[in-house]
């Protein structure tokens, strides 16, 4: 299991699987943007020691997103540097959003029989993302960010769907870096929800990456999210620690 102790390595790791349109580091900050799509690839992941004043680098991260025409945004963990950064951003009058569990799992223990009906395929990006738009009701300028997204990551996919009387019931993603396997966009149409088919899916892409090498699996869900928790649990994931984001006051 991954050191409980340092978010950093699974922070890293969903940089990587998350990939933005413009990056850009600055002592020991990351400053990541992708027209707006997700807070994930649009915000500051502040994971290494720095040495310039703390005041004159929120400046930069502000004027940076300023000129991408978005607010400023940070992601922070219990292990942001430099320690004190949220309470600094409070005061500057950064209100906290989106508290977010992260959560990982042996792939030991995976059912290899519970994700009946799953298809996942390593390529047929544009098929699934046409499953994925129709399940969320995504805005094609949406889509169109999430696709380029997708063409920025250099990790093996498995891009996973159910479908039901011809229509889409569930998708997700799975990322496989060496040992580790991420899961993101797990979603389910509106009228197949309830019946199981989130679970279906879930189980088949870790299955799935197992069968690549992968002998961890993490994910992120927002811990408002009851049903998502439950689920994710009765799979065998637990919490390793929590996220938040700090996002300048209009």
């Amino acid at each position: 299991m991954l050191d409980r102790a340092n978010p950093q390595a699974i922070e890293e790791l969903s940089l990587n699987e998350w990939p933005a349109m413009h990056t850009v580091l600055h002592d020991g900050w990351i400053l990541r943007s992708a027209a707006g799509y997700t807070r994930r690839a649009n915000s500051v992941s502040p994971l290494y020691p720095s040495v310039l004043p703390l005041a004159s680098k929120v400046r930069y991260c502000e004027g940076f997103y300023r000129e991408q025409g978005q607010v400023a945004t940070f992601k922070l963990t219990p292990a942001a540097l430099p320690a004190g950064l949220d309470g600094f951003l409070a005061r500057r009058g950064y209100r906290k959003h989106g508290l977010t569990s992260v959560q990982v799992m042996d792939l030991h223990v995976v059912d290899d029989t519970a994700g009946a009906g799953v298809a996942i395929e390593s390529s047929g990006q544009d098929g699934w993302l046409e499953l994925y738009g129709q399940i969320n009701g995504e805005r094609p300028d949406r889509q169109q960010a999430l696709a380029a997204m997708l063409d920025r990551m250099p990790w093996q996919h498995g891009f996973a769907s159910l479908t039901l009387d011809g229509e889409a019931a569930a998708v997700g993603l799975g990322v496989v870096q060496g040992e580790h396997l991420g899961l993101l966009n797990i979603a389910t149409a509106p009228k197949w929800r309830n019946l199981g088919f989130a679970r279906r899916v879930v189980t088949a892409l870790l299955a799935w990456g197992r069968e690549q090498g992968a002998r961890r699996a993490h994910l992120s869900v927002l811990s408002r999210n009851a049903t998502a928790l439950i689920l994710y649990s009765r799979v065998g994931f637990v919490e390793q620690y929590r996220y938040w984001y700090r996002v300048k006051a209009a």
